[in-house]
């Protein structure tokens, strides 16, 4: 199952919290299985997110999307933010 991580900053946590809870059903529907959220003890705006997808073209055709750049931008998510895929061993 390929994982994608996610590791950035946004403007406010409580605004992207709402947002990104809100695109759930957006995710799933694409084949997002589980998530994991984590964010830094030093800076609440930092955040590791770990996305389980059944495959990784799903994963790529769903972070190219223009729905998924409107919903960060309403979300609040600075630019530079770091995205690799990976596979347990």
């Amino acid at each position: 199952m390929p994982v994608l991580m996610v590791r950035g900053d946004v403007e406010d946590f409580d605004r992207w919290r709402e947002v990104f809870d809100e695109n759930a059903g957006a995710r799933t529907a694409h084949g997002c299985q589980r998530v994991r959220r984590f964010r830094s003890t030093e800076n609440p705006n930092h955040l590791l997110i770990l996305f389980d997808w059944d495959t990784e073209e799903n994963a790529k055709a769903f972070s190219a999307s223009p729905q998924l750049a409107r919903t960060q931008a309403k979300a609040g998510i600075l630019p530079g933010r770091e995205t690799a895929f990976f596979e347990e061993f």
